[in-house]
């Protein structure tokens, strides 16, 4: 945790707010400034928060752009890891995270 919270920043922060219940990360969120907040939302998502899709099995750019069109900010691949498949995210398929939160993609090995 300590690492992707040291790659990632705050960015990351929200992104383990998730998890907490709905008052908690409310409040926390707000005394927390945040990469998220600047970005731009997309209308599908009323409250600012997304669901991060799926991607597992798809290829690295595949992951990208399902990921960008969710309104989430994936972690870089190499040219390399765009074409392999993807074993899943932080925070995994499922999880809802703020719009614009950065989503580690883990490729597959």
């Amino acid at each position: 945790m300590r690492s992707v919270l040291a790659v990632l920043g705050a960015a990351a922060l929200t992104t383990v707010l998730v998890g907490c219940s709905s008052s908690d990360a409310g409040s926390a969120a707000s005394s927390t400034p945040t990469a998220a907040a600047s970005s731009a939302a997309p209308s599908s998502s009323a409250e600012g928060f997304v669901e991060v899709p799926d991607v597992a099995g798809l290829t690295g750019e595949e992951a990208v752009a399902a990921l960008e069109a969710a309104g989430l900010a994936p972690s870089p691949l190499t040219d390399a890891q765009l074409t392999q498949p993807v074993r899943g995210t932080i925070p995994p398929a499922g999880d809802r995270t703020a719009v614009g939160a950065t989503v580690v993609v883990l490729p597959g090995q």
